[in-house]
C-alpha cells in the first residue's frame, strides 16, 4: 500500500492512498512438450538472473508426437477388427480392444494439449469408436443366447440360480434351442457315500 501526504498553504493536509494487487498463478502439468524453441537468453543486472522464453510451434510439435499416438491408433484397430463368428469371442476381443483404445485416448488428450484442431481432424471418428465399445461389448452379450440344460433338478433351484447369474452378468437366457446360440450343460453329482448309518453327500456342478 502507497501512501502520500502533501501540505498546502492554507495549512490544511491533503492525504491520498493508492492500493495494488499482484497475483501469481503457477501450473504444472505432467505433459511433456516436444519440439520446445526458446530465445536468446539474456542477463539481467539489477535482477541478477538469466532469461529465456521458452514457445512451442504446435504444427511442428504436432507433426512429431504424431507417430506415437498413430502406433496407439494402430494396435487399437489391430485388436478390434480381428474377426469371431462366436459371440463370447467376439466379446473377449472387444474387452481387449477397449484397453488398448482408452490408452490410445489417453495420448489423444496429450494431442489435444498441443493442438485440439489437428487432434479433431485427424483422430475425431477414432474417439468416437472407442467412446462406443461400451456399447458394443452389452450387444455382444445379449447375442450370448444361453439355453440351460440341468438333467438332475426337480425343484429348477439350480436353473434358477444359474439363469440369475447370467442375467446379472448381461447375458441373455432362453427356453427355446432355436433361439439360443449356446447350450449351457449343468450336471450334478451328489458324490454320494454310504458309510454304516450314515449317509455322507458331497455335491458337485460341473457345467459345459
Amino acid at each position: 500500500i502507497y501512501m502520500e501526504s502533501q501540505k498546502n498553504s492554507d495549512k490544511t493536509e491533503k492525504t491520498s492512498s493508492k492500493r495494488e494487487v499482484s497475483s501469481k498463478t503457477t501450473i504444472s502439468t505432467n505433459l511433456d512438450f516436444f519440439a520446445l524453441e526458446s530465445t536468446e537468453a539474456y542477463y539481467d543486472k539489477n535482477e541478477k538472473k538469466w532469461f529465456c522464453v521458452a514457445y512451442l510451434d504446435r504444427q511442428k510439435s504436432f507433426d512429431q508426437y504424431f507417430p506415437v499416438v498413430n502406433d496407439k491408433r494402430n494396435l487399437f484397430y489391430s485388436i478390434y477388427n480381428l474377426e469371431s463368428s462366436h459371440p463370447i469371442e467376439r466379446m473377449q476381443i472387444l474387452q481387449k480392444a477397449k484397453i488398448a483404445g482408452n490408452d490410445f485416448v489417453d495420448d489423444l488428450y496429450n494431442l489435444s494439449m498441443i493442438s485440439k484442431p489437428l487432434t479433431e481432424k485427424n483422430f475425431s471418428k477414432d474417439r468416437l469408436l472407442v467412446s462406443n465399445i461400451a456399447g458394443e461389448i452389452e450387444k455382444a452379450k445379449l447375442d450370448c443366447s444361453f439355453l440351460l440344460n440341468v438333467p438332475v433338478d426337480s425343484s429348477k433351484m439350480i436353473y434358477s440360480s444359474l439363469s440369475e447369474i447370467l442375467k446379472n452378468l448381461g447375458f441373455n437366457v432362453t427356453n427355446s434351442e432355436s433361439n439360443c446360440f449356446y447350450i449351457l450343460n449343468a450336471v450334478v453329482d451328489y458324490n454320494r457315500q454310504d458309510e454304516d448309518d450314515l449317509i455322507v453327500m458331497n455335491p458337485s456342478l460341473l457345467i459345459e
